[in-house]
């Protein structure tokens, strides 16, 4: 598991004795001890904004009838569009980075083939994980396995799929016995499902809980961090959360991972954990913003290029505004009237400073400096003139 993973320190905290049930440790906590705390409790409420906000464009993207209903304009239509899009193209983004995530896991593999296995199978276990059909779900033991079948395949785990019946260690702690694992996750999954009743829990909290369930009971024989993980994924992903959040992409992010971990299971609380979910959230959604305005700036470029180039494509078909001829040097103005530029620079020499057709104003054409005289040559200077110089001026 990942909390493995976290040196002498996290070793020793996690050998000490765990409470029974996750359900008396984690359930019946108050808030406080659930929720994001300090800081990342207001990345928190600004990552709920930014969850509304893509709920409303979902709407509003949804289709023509509800945007009749609501009176809301093409353009808002378009920006929500605009929105989904790029949540789309991120959400790809964040899949495509899990790999970075689990260097841990391919450490161990004997073989490049089988490292790069164990990052391919995780790709297909996240998106099984985060589809429609099973975000609509609840959170049970047969949906982990599901997921943990496809997760350990290709031979990656001899028991892919189904609940351990041998012991498992993490770090110098021995988990649960194989005879109460079982009943153990189904225990801890159903508390899980209670607390995602509770108005006064945070998103991250909910998530945070999932994680902590796989993570403290250990159902598997391989495979217990990622799982822990994706669980977390899985309850925003049912929430609305349009991507997954890469928890360990970074050696710093895993060690506070590694730290969460092993606060929830010592002290038996959540708030480490739903604090620093609540952080990477956060993070994300503000990548995610980002990534939306350079997409529309560059469409607005390219709509503006395209359009001027469907403008100068009329303009060489058609007469120009002020003498009616149709010869070739046709500009385009800057209402898209056509004119040829001998014609144009006429009309600004003659004193008017507006569109030919519209009257907007146009900037006054700046004359052009005349040219400097050429110099003397060095006889002349000395007063004695090249018989075959001429003045400039004497001409």
């Amino acid at each position: 598991g990942a909390s493995s993973q976290g040196g002498a320190g996290a070793k020793r905290e996690l050998s000490r004795p765990l409470p029974d049930h996750f359900r008396t440790t984690i359930a019946r906590r108050a808030e406080t001890d659930l929720n994001p705390q300090g800081a990342a409790a207001e990345m928190a409420e600004k990552s709920h904004a930014c969850l509304e906000r893509y709920k409303a464009a979902v709407v509003l993207a949804g289709g023509k009838q509800h945007r009749q209903r609501v009176g809301e304009s093409s353009s808002m239509a378009a920006k929500a569009a605009s929105t989904l899009a790029a949540a789309d193209a991120f959400a790809e983004m964040q899949l495509a980075r899990q790999g970075a995530g689990l260097t841990s896991n391919t450490r161990k593999q004997e073989t490049a083939e089988s490292a790069s296995l164990v990052i391919q199978n995780h790709d297909k276990a996240l998106k099984a994980a985060m589809s429609d059909s099973l975000a609509r779900v609840p959170l049970t033991l047969e949906v982990l396995c599901q997921i943990h079948a496809i997760l350990c395949s290709d031979g990656l785990c001899d028991v892919a799929g189904a609940v351990r019946k041998t012991g498992v260690n993490v770090g110098n702690r021995q988990c649960l016995p194989p005879d109460r694992v079982e009943a153990e996750i189904r225990l801890a999954l159903e508390s899980v499902e209670q607390l995602s009743t509770r108005a006064d829990l945070s998103t991250f909290a909910k998530a945070a809980a999932a994680a902590m369930a796989v993570a403290y009971v250990h159902p598997f024989k391989d495979g217990n961090g990622r799982m822990a993980r994706i669980a977390a994924n899985m309850v925003l992903r049912r929430a609305g959360v349009p991507f997954v959040l890469n928890i360990c992409g970074t050696e710093e992010h895993r060690r506070r991972y590694v730290a969460a971990t092993v606060a929830s299971h010592t002290a038996g609380t959540l708030s480490d954990m739903s604090s620093l979910l609540a952080e990477h959230c956060a993070r994300a959604w503000e990548e995610l913003e980002r990534l939306q305005q350079r997409r529309e700036a560059e469409a607005a470029d390219t709509h503006l290029a395209e359009a001027v180039r469907a403008a100068r494509e009329q303009a060489r078909s058609a007469t120009c505004l002020i003498c009616l001829g149709d010869a070739p040097n046709i500009a385009t103005l800057c209402c898209g009237a056509a004119s040829h530029l001998n014609c144009l620079a006429s009309w600004l020499t003659s004193g008017s400073h507006s569109c030919v057709q519209c009257r907007s104003a146009l900037p006054a054409p700046v004359p052009r400096p005349l040219a400097p005289a050429p110099a003397a040559p060095a006889e002349a200077r000395r007063g004695n003139p090249d018989p075959m110089w001429v003045d400039p001026a004497m001409m």
